[in-house]
């Protein structure tokens, strides 16, 4: 297995780098002009922001419960976190700060975590509406949350 993913790596990361290249033009890339700070295809220096969810423990969600969650608010640390905005759909999401934990020590971005709990919900998959919070002063929406409690 472990040759195969080597083969595969040696093999197609010459043609990425060649496709690159080639896309250099298309892109209309000034060699004179720094590329801006990119971290998971965002650009976080011009106020961009990146809000992931998730729900902990999966494997051990119960019906009728409380469920955990956390959110991962990516962000350019010039940029607060309004606390006070989180939301889940149309309502107000209470959320409790874990850490903020900088990118690297020559970097302005930072992840902020948080953590939120839901009321239990009944067996099923149900898909929650998308958390939202203000950053900087705009507003940023994650992903849609689907969770399948089992029987």
């Amino acid at each position: 297995m472990f040759g195969k993913i080597f083969f595969y790596t040696v093999l197609l990361c010459p043609l990425s780098l060649c496709s690159i290249e080639l896309m250099k033009d298309y892109f209309d890339y000034n060699a004179e002009k720094p590329l801006p700070t990119v971290a998971n295809d965002f650009v976080y220096g011009d106020g961009t922001t990146e809000l992931t969810t998730q729900i902990n423990e999966y494997d051990n969600l119960v019906a009728g419960k409380p469920i955990q969650g956390s959110i991962f608010v990516t962000h350019d640390s010039k940029n607060t976190v309004d606390v006070n905005s989180f939301r889940l759909g149309n309502k107000e999401l209470k959320v409790n700060l874990v850490q903020n934990a900088p990118m690297s020590s020559t970097s302005s971005i930072e992840v902020s975590i948080y953590r939120f709990q839901l009321d239990g919900l009944p067996v099923g998959v149900h898909t929650l509406p998308p958390i939202n919070v203000k950053v900087g002063g705009k507003e940023v929406q994650a992903l849609p949350l689907i969770i399948e409690v089992p029987k």
